[in-house]
Protein backbone atom coordinates (compact mmCIF):
# COMPACT_ATOMS: atom_id res chain seq x y z
CA UNK A 1 0.00 0.00 0.00
CA UNK A 2 1.06 3.52 -1.19
CA UNK A 3 -0.10 5.42 1.60
CA UNK A 4 -0.34 3.92 5.03
CA UNK A 5 -0.62 5.60 9.00
CA UNK A 6 0.12 3.18 11.81
CA UNK A 7 -2.09 3.17 14.80
CA UNK A 8 -0.63 1.57 17.81
CA UNK A 9 -4.05 2.02 20.34
CA UNK A 10 -3.02 0.66 23.89
CA UNK A 11 -7.15 0.05 24.71
CA UNK A 12 -7.02 -2.21 21.16
CA UNK A 13 -3.90 -3.46 22.04
CA UNK A 14 -5.09 -4.46 25.47
CA UNK A 15 -8.46 -5.83 24.14
CA UNK A 16 -6.61 -8.12 22.07
CA UNK A 17 -4.13 -9.81 24.69
CA UNK A 18 -7.62 -10.20 26.63
CA UNK A 19 -8.19 -12.37 23.53
CA UNK A 20 -5.54 -13.95 22.96
CA UNK A 21 -5.61 -14.70 27.15
CA UNK A 22 -8.31 -17.14 26.42
CA UNK A 23 -6.03 -18.92 23.38
CA UNK A 24 -8.68 -17.38 20.68
CA UNK A 25 -7.70 -17.23 17.28
CA UNK A 26 -6.96 -13.53 16.57
CA UNK A 27 -7.24 -13.59 13.01
CA UNK A 28 -11.72 -12.98 12.62
CA UNK A 29 -10.64 -10.00 15.14
CA UNK A 30 -8.33 -9.08 12.86
CA UNK A 31 -10.74 -9.13 9.94
CA UNK A 32 -12.99 -6.96 11.89
CA UNK A 33 -10.66 -4.34 12.63
CA UNK A 34 -9.69 -4.25 8.40
CA UNK A 35 -13.20 -4.33 7.62
CA UNK A 36 -13.76 -1.51 10.25
CA UNK A 37 -10.91 0.53 8.95
CA UNK A 38 -11.46 -0.08 5.14
CA UNK A 39 -15.01 1.24 5.46
CA UNK A 40 -14.53 4.13 7.40
CA UNK A 41 -11.55 5.39 4.84
CA UNK A 42 -14.26 4.38 1.70
CA UNK A 43 -16.75 7.04 3.58
CA UNK A 44 -14.20 9.78 3.80
CA UNK A 45 -14.20 10.12 0.40
CA UNK A 46 -18.13 9.93 0.49
CA UNK A 47 -18.08 12.98 3.30
CA UNK A 48 -15.02 15.03 2.89
CA UNK A 49 -14.35 14.78 7.30
CA UNK A 50 -10.90 13.81 7.94
CA UNK A 51 -10.81 11.22 11.01
CA UNK A 52 -10.32 14.04 13.50
CA UNK A 53 -14.07 15.49 12.39
CA UNK A 54 -12.64 18.14 10.02
CA UNK A 55 -14.07 18.83 6.89
CA UNK A 56 -11.52 18.37 4.14
CA UNK A 57 -10.49 22.12 2.64
CA UNK A 58 -12.30 22.21 -0.79
CA UNK A 59 -10.43 21.61 -3.81
CA UNK A 60 -10.01 24.53 -6.36
CA UNK A 61 -11.68 22.59 -8.72
CA UNK A 62 -15.15 21.59 -6.43
CA UNK A 63 -15.39 25.12 -5.69
CA UNK A 64 -15.60 25.64 -9.53
CA UNK A 65 -17.22 22.76 -11.02
CA UNK A 66 -19.10 21.35 -7.98
CA UNK A 67 -18.26 17.13 -7.07
CA UNK A 68 -16.71 16.18 -4.23
CA UNK A 69 -13.34 16.45 -3.46
CA UNK A 70 -10.49 13.85 -4.32
CA UNK A 71 -13.09 12.04 -6.26
CA UNK A 72 -12.63 13.18 -10.42
CA UNK A 73 -12.28 10.06 -11.28
CA UNK A 74 -12.63 8.04 -8.20
CA UNK A 75 -9.88 6.17 -8.42
CA UNK A 76 -8.19 6.86 -5.22
CA UNK A 77 -11.42 5.77 -3.16
CA UNK A 78 -11.64 2.78 -5.48
CA UNK A 79 -8.75 1.67 -4.34
CA UNK A 80 -8.95 1.63 -0.43
CA UNK A 81 -8.44 -2.07 0.52
CA UNK A 82 -7.66 -3.99 3.51
CA UNK A 83 -5.63 -7.16 4.55
CA UNK A 84 -5.37 -9.25 7.60
CA UNK A 85 -3.47 -11.83 9.61
CA UNK A 86 -3.38 -13.13 12.72
CA UNK A 87 -0.95 -10.86 13.90
CA UNK A 88 -1.93 -7.61 11.93
CA UNK A 89 -5.46 -5.43 10.46
CA UNK A 90 -4.18 -2.93 7.82
CA UNK A 91 -5.82 -1.02 5.04
CA UNK A 92 -4.75 1.55 2.31
CA UNK A 93 -4.73 2.67 -1.07
CA UNK A 94 -2.30 1.97 -4.01
CA UNK A 95 -2.02 5.33 -5.78
CA UNK A 96 1.24 6.56 -6.25
CA UNK A 97 -0.20 10.25 -5.12
CA UNK A 98 -1.61 9.12 -1.72
CA UNK A 99 0.54 10.25 0.51
CA UNK A 100 0.37 13.50 -1.30
CA UNK A 101 -3.58 14.10 -0.48
CA UNK A 102 -3.01 12.28 2.68
CA UNK A 103 -0.22 14.94 4.24
CA UNK A 104 -0.19 18.05 1.73
CA UNK A 105 3.16 19.22 0.17
CA UNK A 106 3.94 21.22 -2.27
CA UNK A 107 4.42 19.79 -6.36
CA UNK A 108 7.47 21.54 -8.27
CA UNK A 109 8.28 21.17 -12.35
CA UNK A 110 11.04 18.42 -12.36
CA UNK A 111 11.59 19.00 -16.25
CA UNK A 112 9.99 22.49 -17.36
CA UNK A 113 10.19 25.78 -15.86
CA UNK A 114 6.39 25.62 -15.05
CA UNK A 115 3.30 23.07 -14.21
CA UNK A 116 0.86 22.17 -16.63
CA UNK A 117 -2.67 22.30 -14.59
CA UNK A 118 -5.77 21.39 -17.33
CA UNK A 119 -8.66 23.94 -16.89
CA UNK A 120 -11.26 21.95 -19.44
CA UNK A 121 -11.92 18.27 -19.92
CA UNK A 122 -10.42 18.75 -22.78
CA UNK A 123 -6.99 19.17 -21.04
CA UNK A 124 -7.96 16.75 -18.66
CA UNK A 125 -8.17 14.15 -21.04
CA UNK A 126 -5.32 15.23 -22.45
CA UNK A 127 -3.04 15.65 -19.46
CA UNK A 128 0.13 16.94 -20.77
CA UNK A 129 -0.29 20.18 -23.35
CA UNK A 130 2.30 17.74 -25.51
CA UNK A 131 -0.65 15.38 -26.15
CA UNK A 132 -3.35 17.71 -26.63
CA UNK A 133 -4.69 17.70 -29.48
CA UNK A 134 -4.79 21.35 -31.22
CA UNK A 135 -2.84 24.56 -31.55
CA UNK A 136 -1.67 26.27 -28.29
CA UNK A 137 -0.30 29.64 -27.59
CA UNK A 138 1.03 30.64 -24.87
CA UNK A 139 -0.81 33.86 -23.60
CA UNK A 140 -0.18 35.92 -20.36
CA UNK A 141 -2.53 38.48 -18.26
CA UNK A 142 -2.65 40.22 -14.99
CA UNK A 143 -4.52 36.68 -13.63
CA UNK A 144 -1.33 34.67 -14.76
CA UNK A 145 0.75 32.68 -17.40
CA UNK A 146 -2.16 30.05 -19.79
CA UNK A 147 -1.69 27.39 -22.37
CA UNK A 148 -4.73 29.13 -25.22
CA UNK A 149 -6.60 27.42 -27.53
CA UNK A 150 -7.21 29.98 -30.53
CA UNK A 151 -9.76 27.68 -32.00
CA UNK A 152 -11.85 27.17 -29.13
CA UNK A 153 -10.98 30.40 -27.74
CA UNK A 154 -10.52 29.12 -24.26
CA UNK A 155 -7.34 28.64 -21.64
CA UNK A 156 -7.01 25.35 -21.67
CA UNK A 157 -3.75 25.15 -18.75
CA UNK A 158 -2.72 27.49 -16.49
CA UNK A 159 1.07 27.48 -16.08
CA UNK A 160 2.21 27.57 -12.33
CA UNK A 161 5.94 27.59 -10.94
CA UNK A 162 4.36 25.69 -7.81
CA UNK A 163 1.34 24.07 -6.50
CA UNK A 164 0.34 23.77 -2.75
CA UNK A 165 -1.44 20.09 -2.27
CA UNK A 166 -3.29 20.44 1.20
CA UNK A 167 -3.83 17.92 3.67
CA UNK A 168 -6.82 15.75 3.47
CA UNK A 169 -6.45 13.00 5.69
CA UNK A 170 -8.40 9.91 4.91
CA UNK A 171 -6.70 6.92 6.62
CA UNK A 172 -6.27 7.23 10.62
CA UNK A 173 -9.10 6.19 13.10
CA UNK A 174 -11.51 8.49 14.66
CA UNK A 175 -12.92 8.08 17.75
CA UNK A 176 -16.02 6.54 16.67
CA UNK A 177 -13.80 4.09 14.36
CA UNK A 178 -12.07 3.34 17.93
CA UNK A 179 -15.00 2.58 19.96
CA UNK A 180 -16.25 0.01 17.09
CA UNK A 181 -12.91 -1.66 16.83
CA UNK A 182 -13.19 -2.21 20.79
CA UNK A 183 -17.17 -3.01 20.52
CA UNK A 184 -16.22 -5.83 17.75
CA UNK A 185 -13.13 -7.14 19.73
CA UNK A 186 -15.68 -6.88 23.09
CA UNK A 187 -17.88 -9.15 21.17
CA UNK A 188 -14.99 -11.65 20.49
CA UNK A 189 -13.39 -11.91 23.98
CA UNK A 190 -17.33 -12.52 25.12
CA UNK A 191 -17.70 -15.64 22.75
CA UNK A 192 -14.12 -16.60 23.76
CA UNK A 193 -15.11 -16.53 27.27
CA UNK A 194 -18.55 -18.49 26.57
CA UNK A 195 -16.04 -21.70 24.22
CA UNK A 196 -13.59 -21.17 26.90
Amino acid sequence: MDAWVKVDDADIRGALLRLQAFGADTTPAMRDIAAIGEATTRMRFRTGIDPDGRPWKVSNRVAESGGRTLTLDGHLGDSVSSRYGRRNAEWGVNRVYAAMMQFGGVVVPRKSRYLSVPLTTKARVAGSPRHYEGKLVFIETEHGKFLYDPDSETAQYVLLRKVTIPARPFLGLSRDDREDILDALQSRIEGAARAH
